[in-house]
């Protein structure tokens, strides 16, 4: 049985006014994304992933930490093939290996616009787009050298795709869903799929086809997931010679790294008691202004963002009301225009429940995860505003609940957020301004016998997205301005250490293969990517051995390797029992070098509880 692709009346041109508006709101993402974009600090361990990935092919393929791939990421190396490009063109700087998640970040915005329109309308899609251009935890991830940005990007990506195969059931477009998402996936591995079981619900609900037709394009978009997702780690695994050992791993595959590490791992790890205290799990994590999640901070004097829990109580509040008062048509009628309504409201409310529940409970969460369900969040409001807005224009009294929704969720914005000043003041005002409409709507009783729909419809709608983003807009205002960023900065060193620790290694390493011998790889993040010279890592995470006492003396006494640094946290001398034997051979084998630093006041290192750099006493003169 054969059947027709049908285009539905949603595909059709947005209007001139909604392009108008699309690029305004694109130009307002650009401008949170990159005005003072160069102040913003670079990640010093993803930041030596890319300065050794640029120096050879096996590294850029192997996403190498450093320059002898020894060692690689955690991750598949996707994103960082895209930074080390941009390294290539524009040289290593923090701005260059920023500009891929600004970009990406910023491009999500009017692809959003364009899903959203389908599955809706203009109106959502640029409400929606205006919401994940505002949102601080967008903002701050996208400014940031993390890899959510980019994922989030794939993620929108695989939804467009769905529904433009909804809309016209072509193989490509089913094909391109698959793939979106498998790249997704190779971005940042399992926290990519919160989508898919929006995707499923979409193209079950909106599918127009016989099952049997329809279980074809579904194995396509399966078999197109699969090859896009595990092509790298399938290559990496097959490839002959020497494979870095993936960081994470317990055996030095990418299949443990991956699925492991970043997969079940991250779902089970038991935080510790004062990372528990501080970001308990629970239905009400991402709506306090205290968890790690929503309280990150943005700035050196303390200010907390609130990066996603305003802007989600809006969501939800909005979003339900408007879906209360859809619910008796989507219900009652019939038809493929009603169906595909079903299927974008049930895609919709599936991502955002799947990213609350999954990010409530997740045991160890960062902010930046919270791009995996930012553009539910953004199209739960901006569909659930358009929505109660055009309903409006015939029943005015639904615009007074608009208007009542908003300034609920501004003064519980407040409550969580506790901004005060000049966000609540602004809100305040927009809350007036949509009154003002919502009492001007054609059928009440100030308004009979007007003809002022536009500019009513249009008042209203501004003044409760104001409102709704009075405060969330606040807070991406303070990030940009306070330069702030959430990648963190494992093991990062201050300019006059990392200068005069370089500084020494190059005048006393002589014909060494290896800068210098470390226990630790945080610590020497900086340092490659600063110098891009090979270091050699004695242990992975936890302490997991990468080297044997008896490899380690051979490398030393052969001069392959001069010096070693310890941080403060490694196995001071009252915990040496605790080392691993590698790092304990390396303890005893070594002396301090008291040296002065760059500015000439501080010694390098003193005592191995102090940490620093230490030279092997039986490496050769």
């Amino acid at each position: 049985m054969t059947t027709s692709a049908v285009e539905l009346p949603r595909s059709t041109r947005p209007e001139k006014l909604a392009w108008i508006g699309l690029a305004l709101v694109t130009a307002l993402a650009i401008g949170m994304r990159f005005a003072l974009f160069a102040r913003v600090p670079p990640n010093p361990f993803y930041d030596a992933a890319v300065r050794s990935m640029g120096l050879s092919w096996k590294g850029f393929f192997y996403g190498s930490y450093e320059p002898a791939s020894q060692l690689s990421i955690d991750k598949a190396p996707l994103d960082l093939w895209f930074q080390v490009a941009s390294t290539k063109l524009f040289g290593f700087n923090s701005t260059a290996l920023r500009l891929p998640e600004a970009i990406a970040g910023t491009l999500a915005v009017p692809l959003l616009f364009d899903a959203v329109r389908r599955m809706f309308n203009s109106a959502a899609g640029l409400a929606s787009a205006l919401v994940l251009a505002m949102m601080p935890i967008c903002v701050i991830t996208a400014r940031s050298d993390t890899m959510d940005s980019m994922m989030m990007f794939f993620m929108v990506a695989s939804l467009w795709f769905v529904v433009r195969a909804g809309q016209t059931q072509k193989f490509r477009f089913f094909v391109g869903c698959g793939v979106a998402l498998g790249l997704a996936f190779e971005v940042k591995g399992f926290e990519s799929l919160a989508v898919l079981p929006a995707l499923v619900v979409f193209a079950a609900v909106a599918n127009p086809l016989p099952w049997r037709d329809f279980w074809w394009r579904a194995l396509t978009t399966a078999g197109s997931f699969v090859a896009a997702a595990l092509a790298w780690p399938v290559v990496a695994s097959i490839l002959p010679g020497n494979h870095p050992w993936a960081f994470g791993s317990t055996n030095g595959s990418v299949w443990s790294a991956l699925f492991d590490y970043n997969g079940l791992g991250r779902l089970t790890v038991h935080p510790s008691a004062a990372l528990e205290s501080r970001d308990p799990s629970g239905p009400l994590r991402l709506f306090s202004s205290t968890t790690g999640a929503i309280g990150d901070k943005i700035a050196h004097d303390g200010t907390d963002a609130f990066m996603i829990g305003t802007t989600l109580v809006a969501a939800l509040i909005i979003g339900a009301i408007a879906l209360a008062f859809a619910l008796p048509r989507l219900r009652r009628g019939s038809g493929p225009e009603l169906r595909f309504e079903r299927a974008s409201v049930a895609s919709v409310a599936t991502w955002l429940i799947v990213g609350l529940i999954l990010f409530s409970q997740m045991t160890r969460l960062h902010s930046r995860y919270l791009e995996a369900m930012t553009p539910a969040v953004a199209a739960s409001l901006g569909v659930g505003l358009a929505s109660l807005v055009i309903l409006a224009r015939s029943r005015w009294n639904v615009g007074l609940v608009l208007v009542a929704a908003g300034a609920v969720s501004l003064v519980i914005a407040d409550a969580i957020g506790a901004t005060g000043g000049l966000a609540v003041i602004a809100g305040g005002a927009a809350v007036i301004v949509a009154l003002i409409g919502a009492l001007l709507m054609p059928g009440s009783p100030l308004a009979k016998g007007s003809q002022n729909k536009n500019v009513a419809t249009a008042l209203l709608a501004a003044g409760t997205l104001a409102a709704v983003l009075a405060i969330p807009s606040a807070g991406s205002v303070m990030i940009v301005t306070n330069a702030s960023f959430n990648s963190g900065r494992p093991g990062v060193m201050g300019p006059s250490n990392l200068e005069g620790l370089s500084a020494y290694l190059r005048a006393h390493q002589g014909s060494a293969k290896y800068e210098a011998a470390s226990p630790s790889v945080m610590k020497t993040g900086s340092l490659i990517a600063r110098d891009g010279r090979p270091i050699l890592f004695l242990t992975s995470l936890n302490g997991q051995p990468l080297l044997t006492p008896a490899e380690l003396e051979a490398k030393v006494k052969a001069g392959e390797v001069k010096y070693v640094l310890f941080d403060q946290r490694t196995c001071r001398v009252r915990w040496r029992q605790k080392c691993t034997p590698v790092v304990r051979w390396a303890l005893d084998h070594s002396t301090p070098v008291v040296a002065a630093d760059a500015s000439g006041t501080r010694a390098l290192s003193e005592t191995h509880d102090a940490g620093g750099i230490f030279r092997f006493t039986d490496a050769p003169k």
